[in-house]
């Protein structure tokens, strides 16, 4: 039966096969190396950015370094990576819609309006945050706003003119 060891022999263990001093890995994740020395002697913890970039630069699994029972190594064929890179792929995929929606959307004028609108408050609702989609939502909404006031302007202006104008140029037929 394989010994359960603690976290910071986990990561000593770690480091030491992939032949890393502490100093290369502090300076890796800019940290000091006595946090290092630290961690691998049990008297810290690395917080969970620490602990993610660790298990990069180390090739192992967050599983690993924790004594988690499902433990796997990193490998091509590990279900959990393909897991996550089609969750990465299902997110740009995601981003890529909202995308095509948001553009869409900037061509139908009362729409163009409301899509971003709807698309900001989904994301709020939903917690993610597309910094791209966030952008061109204001984007369309700022677009769409200016082509209103456009067709409102050349409505009241243009074609009032025109219905003044007419009005006079009866009035002064009827007066002759």
């Amino acid at each position: 039966m394989k010994e359960l060891l603690t976290l910071g022999e986990n990561l000593r263990r770690a480091r030491e096969k992939k032949c890393f001093t502490q100093e290369y890995v502090s300076r890796q994740l800019n940290i000091s190396r006595q946090a290092i020395s630290k961690w691998e002697t049990g008297k810290g913890y690395p917080d969970l950015d620490n602990l993610v970039l660790l298990s990069n630069l180390y090739d192992v699994s967050l599983d690993e370094l924790t004594n988690n029972k499902n433990s796997h190594k990193k490998s091509g064929n590990n279900l959990d990576n393909l897991t996550n890179s089609n969750d990465l792929v299902l997110l740009h995929i995601e981003e890529i819609l909202l995308a095509v929606i948001l553009s869409i959307s900037r061509l139908y004028l009362p729409i163009g309006l409301l899509i971003p609108i709807g698309v900001l408050i989904w994301m709020k609702k939903k917690k993610k945050f597309y910094i791209t989609i966030i952008i061109f939502s204001i984007y369309c909404i700022l677009l769409n706003f200016y082509n209103l006031l456009s067709i409102f302007n050349i409505f009241l202006f243009d074609i009032g003119e025109n219905l003044i104008g007419n009005i006079l140029q009866s009035m002064l037929i009827l007066r002759s």
